[in-house]
């Protein structure tokens, strides 16, 4: 958070956990589970902190007949204490999250699937206050495949960004802060027209999209393969990709931008 604390979420005896340790020497300074229907599975797999410290949890919990919601929680800076809790129910499938962010005012953005075997991205935006949801966006792409996010960022003006795949392509939404209106998007089939999935994303300090991910070549194996899209309306600003000796397997799994603009990419490379 803003003064140096560590918060860590994850799952701990079948429960969400989610933990504050002190900045100056780790000391615990608060912690809170979450244990939802019937004492089942509920897995926490992401967090974030608001520009007051409060933090917010999100992930997913059975729901008792037809699989896992999504929950969002979030908890009070001072001491953990519950501020507002939500669930994103499917009467009909499950859902998962894979993000969580919090924007200028506080309001939480949680990105996810709905639905798994034909999933869909699905992206909700909930209150600062009090959890209320703001707008929630489904994308369902090509030909009713299945459609999965792998990172989301928000930028300055808390538009939001989502990237992942979607019918067997990269797909990188862009949606309005205020009403989640999609703004732009953008898909990206390979060379080799097989399986290409973005794992990651960062913005720069123009709000311009980067993501990355990996993406059959014309070989056997996957290359990286890194996009640089422009903030306003998603152009296309630069690409490329990275294959090893032999077009064997490079999967990018990690993306950051530093100040100048730069493009860190980190993955997993095969050595031969």
């Amino acid at each position: 958070d803003g003064d140096g604390n560590a918060i860590v979420t994850g799952i701990s005896g079948g429960d969400y956990y989610t933990a504050k340790y002190a900045a100056a020497d780790g000391a615990l300074l608060w912690e809170k589970r979450f244990n939802g229907f019937a004492n089942s599975t509920d897995q926490a797999v992401a967090v974030t902190v608001d520009g007051s410290g409060n933090v917010a949890v999100t992930g997913n919990s059975w729901n008792g007949f037809s699989g896992y919601d999504i929950y969002t929680a979030k908890y009070a800076v001072a001491d953990g204490a519950l501020i507002w809790e939500q669930w994103y129910p499917s009467a009909l499938d499950s859902n998962g999250a894979i993000g969580v962010a919090a924007d200028g005012n506080g309001n939480i953005v949680v990105s996810g699937y709905f639905g798994t075997a034909a999933s869909d991205f699905i992206t909700i935006k909930y209150a600062a206050a009090d959890g209320a949801e703001l707008w929630s966006k489904i994308y369902n792409g090509p030909a009713n495949g299945s459609d999965r996010p792998g990172a989301m960022a928000l930028d300055g003006n808390g538009n939001v960004v989502v990237t992942g795949i979607s019918s067997g392509d990269y797909y990188t939404a862009k949606y309005a802060a205020a009403n989640g209106v999609l703004l732009w998007e953008r898909r990206y089939n390979g060379p080799g027209n097989a399986g290409d999935v973005a794992t990651a994303l960062a913005l720069d300090l123009q709000a311009n999209v980067l993501v990355t991910g990996y993406s059959r070549g014309n070989g056997t194996g996957d290359d990286y393969y890194t996009a640089k899209y422009a903030a306003a309306d998603g152009a296309l600003l630069w690409d490329t990709r990275f294959t090893s000796a032999g077009n064997n397997t490079d999967q990018a799994a990690a993306l950051r931008v530093d100040g100048h603009g730069n493009a860190v990419v980190a993955g997993m490379s095969y050595n031969g």
